[in-house]
């Protein structure tokens, strides 16, 4: 009995404490734009009030860029649209190389996160 209750909080331990177990699917995205001059990358995305910049982690495979929100926005706020601009540098991007972009795009906020 005592093993069993330690397997169960090392495992809710485990499930709480993993940081980018929430990063496993593509963020649903409203819009990007790329400034070649000045090396930027900017995204826009739904907050719900608690949405921050070091919330997303730009991952790259094979020619090809996701972005994942490593933190869920667990604020109760109305959804609305929110940017972030990052150095092409931050986000890992060759500004001299093709890529695709493999997130879907939602054209309005209400529908985030609905599928």
């Amino acid at each position: 009995m005592k093993n069993i209750f330690r397997l169960s909080i090392a495992l809710l331990l485990l499930l709480f404490i993993t940081p980018k177990a929430f990063s496993n699917t593509p963020e649903q995205l409203l819009g990007i734009a790329l400034n070649f001059d000045k090396k930027e990358i900017t995204i826009t995305v739904v907050s719900s009030g608690c949405t921050q910049k070091n919330d997303f982690e730009f991952i790259f495979k094979d020619g090809a860029l996701t972005i994942g929100r490593k933190k869920k926005d667990a604020c109760k706020a109305l959804p609305s649209e929110i940017s972030f601009t990052y150095s092409l540098t931050e986000a890992g991007i060759d500004p001299n190389k093709p890529f695709t972009i493999t997130n879907p795009f939602i054209a309005n906020y209400f529908m985030a996160h609905s599928n």
